[in-house]
């Protein structure tokens, strides 16, 4: 097993296109909006891995957020803090500390899309979080960990999980706006399923009181998660560095890159699916158009083969 952290918040890289093996990574296919905490599964595909949800609070009780939401998981005045959505309107929150309850943790799951994590393959995976501002908890802590399973995890009550995960970032986390998170992985079992929060104990877990808040809790916000095959990259070599500024943008942003001549650009979901391929030179306009707020995949092309790829943010 071969892990690898990368911390950045925009990134461009010489890497093609990959479906997105998490289903619902932006938490907005719901069979309804929350209105209170604990209601993870209205989010379809998504668990909160110990089965018992609203109105019991006596398990790990991670909570669903959105925009049409009411009360406290309503965006953006959400119960815990303020904070919009990475993208779209929905996120979801865990638990990593609670001063009530020893070793108390909340955990959010999905069962990956066939064919799940393959052995031997290495894998892109990464995650937006953050603590929002204006919080009422008054914690932050380490240790918010991925683990990948051949089958669904269970959790008792509310105590942590006793498994190590394969991912972990091990600093204390302070991020008033969303960062992004990335890993790589190379695959060592053919896993199915990602689960995502504190796997250690209260021993084990740094905390730090960093607000004078209401509520003793360690609390994350999660968003546009992403486990994607890079080993099923066609092997080319970067031609043409490109870059798109302002980035993010909100309405139209400048693509510049080294070579004097007409590319074609192709724009993409994280699901992998091309939604535009359009004729491009350097210091052209990359126009929002008809895209919603969001992170895209692009392409740069030259006769038939891709000279260049990354991302960008509309806001």
């Amino acid at each position: 097993m071969k892990t690898k952290l990368l911390i950045f918040s925009i990134i461009f890289c010489g890497t093609a296109i990959a479906q997105n093996l998490v289903p619902n990574n932006g938490f907005e296919t719901n069979t309804g909006y929350p209105s209170a905490g604990n209601q993870l599964n209205l989010c379809v595909g998504w668990s909160n891995v110990n089965g018992v949800y609203y109105p019991s609070f006596n398990t790990g009780s991670p909570d669903y957020y959105h925009t049409n939401g009411t009360g406290g998981v309503q965006l953006p005045n959400a119960g815990y803090a303020y904070l919009n959505a990475n993208t779209g309107n929905a996120c979801a929150g865990f638990v990593t500390w609670n001063d009530n309850a020893t070793d108390y943790r909340e955990y959010i799951s999905i069962k990956l899309n066939d064919p799940g994590l393959v052995i031997g393959k290495t894998y892109d995976v990464s995650f937006y979080l953050t603590n929002g501002t204006s919080c009422t908890y008054i914690y932050q802590t380490n240790n918010i960990g991925t683990r990948f399973s051949k089958n669904p995890l269970s959790q008792s009550g509310w105590q942590f999980i006793n498994v190590v995960p394969q991912l972990e970032i091990t600093s204390v986390l302070n991020i008033p706006s969303w960062q992004l998170f990335s890993f790589q992985f190379t695959a060592d079992s053919a896993y199915h399923y990602i689960t995502i929060g504190n796997f250690r104990t209260d021993a084990n877990t740094t905390h730090i009181q960093f607000t004078s808040g209401s509520n003793p809790y360690g609390n994350y916000f999660i968003d546009d998660i992403s486990v994607s095959d890079v080993t099923a990259v066609p092997d080319y070599h970067s031609q043409s560095d490109i870059t798109i500024s302002p980035n993010p943008f909100s309405d139209e942003a400048a693509i510049s890159f080294n070579e004097n001549k007409t590319f074609e650009l192709k724009i993409f979901n994280m699901n992998g699916k091309m939604l535009r391929a359009v004729p491009i030179k350097n210091n052209d306009k990359l126009v929002r158009g008809e895209l919603s707020s969001g992170t895209y995949l692009f392409e740069l092309i030259d006769k038939n083969k891709i000279v260049s790829s990354g991302q960008f943010i509309i806001r």
